[in-house]
């Protein structure tokens, strides 16, 4: 199925909407403190997990187990939904005392079907908090990971309400996810997001494939580039600002053809290289 016919389309949708698209960076809190302050204009935050087994290059040249992302931002005060996909067989955690979370990464069961699991808490306090996985991992690397930040190691920043962003990451996994043919295929993790109306939307992008990909949506306005990877374990990152001014689902897919050993088939099936973004 030959995807790139529908370019001009896309192409032509885009130029109508008038929707300003900039590269953006998150927010820093450093200092910790206690507040009784909530948003007005948002109510709930998505966080998107994904556990990549053996995929993350190190400084010490071999592959590692890592979150995608290990660094992400809340907003203090707004109920938080946090999903982990974990495609390793073996169970991970985000654990953070100061936050007073403890999240299971519930093990995959078959070669690239995730395991899936989704929790809610509610952040108290501003700062930036640690976070670390407390289940022996990374074993062919004697746990190498559990002890280097960027891996099974990371970073939770809380803002106030007043610098509220939706932090959206996505992971592009190559041949990564299985199919209902018995193959795995080129898909993005996660593939269907959540987000609010009239909130800023930070979304990074981790593409560990060594060709393009794109998040495409014509009816949303928005066609950003996932970077190739240049080295094999080392994701191309590119991150972009949004806001979605209208409720609803829509539709995005890759406008670049992909998966090509199996004839671009996750370009044509949702949950791969298209999907669903649901504001509210």
């Amino acid at each position: 199925m030959k995807k790139v016919i529908l370019i001009p389309a896309i192409v032509a949708t885009l130029s109508m909407t008038g929707l300003t698209v900039v590269p953006a960076a998150l927010t820093s809190a450093h200092s910790v403190h206690h507040t009784n302050r909530v948003s007005t204009k948002m109510k709930e935050q998505h966080i998107y997990l994904t556990v990549t087994p053996g995929m993350k290059l190190g400084p010490d040249g071999k592959l590692h187990d890592a979150f995608s992302p290990a660094n992400f931002t809340l907003v203090e005060g707004v109920p938080a939904k946090i999903t982990i996909y974990n495609y390793d067989n073996m169970k991970h955690s985000v654990t953070s005392p100061s936050l007073g979370i403890n999240f299971l990464a519930v093990p995959s069961k078959k070669n690239g079907a995730p395991g899936i699991a989704t929790y809610s808490f509610t952040p108290k306090k501003t700062g930036t908090f640690n976070w670390q996985c407390i289940y022996p991992c990374d074993m062919p690397n004697k746990q190498w990971s559990m002890s280097h930040f960027g891996y099974m190691e990371g970073k939770i920043t809380v803002v106030p309400p007043s610098k509220a962003v939706q932090d959206i990451a996505l992971t592009v996994m190559p041949g990564g996810k299985l199919g209902p043919d018995g193959k795995l295929h080129d898909a993005f993790s996660p593939a269907n997001i959540t987000v609010e109306k009239g909130v800023p939307v930070h979304l990074t992008i981790y593409n560990y494939d060594n060709m393009k990909h794109s998040f495409t949506s014509g009816a949303l306005g928005i066609n950003f580039l996932a970077k190739p990877s240049q080295k094999n374990g080392e994701a191309g990152v590119a991150s972009y600002t949004f806001t979605p001014r209208k409720t609803g689902n829509y539709s995005w897919q890759c406008i670049y053809p992909c998966d090509l050993p199996n004839h671009q088939w996750s370009m044509a099936h949702t949950g791969y290289m298209l999907g669903t973004i649901h504001v509210e």
